[in-house]
């Protein structure tokens, strides 16, 4: 197993759980969004083809 050590960036919202996998043999980890408060009610839409930066609020170190 890879181990990936992350860290709240100054902007990031500390209260918000850290990457973590949903279900037992997950093959990946789930990261939440780190949206303005005035945008967590409403959310992000990503239209088909559409690409967009969502902010995470973290900085993770991938092993090379």
């Amino acid at each position: 197993m890879v181990h990936i050590n992350y860290t709240h960036t100054n902007h990031g919202d500390k209260s918000l759980p850290g990457p973590e996998r949903a279900t037992k043999g997950s093959a990946g980890w789930d990261i939440r969004a780190n949206l303005h408060a005035a945008d967590r009610g409403v959310g992000i839409t990503i239209g088909a083809n559409e690409l967009r930066v969502i902010p995470t609020g973290l900085m993770l170190e991938l092993p090379i």
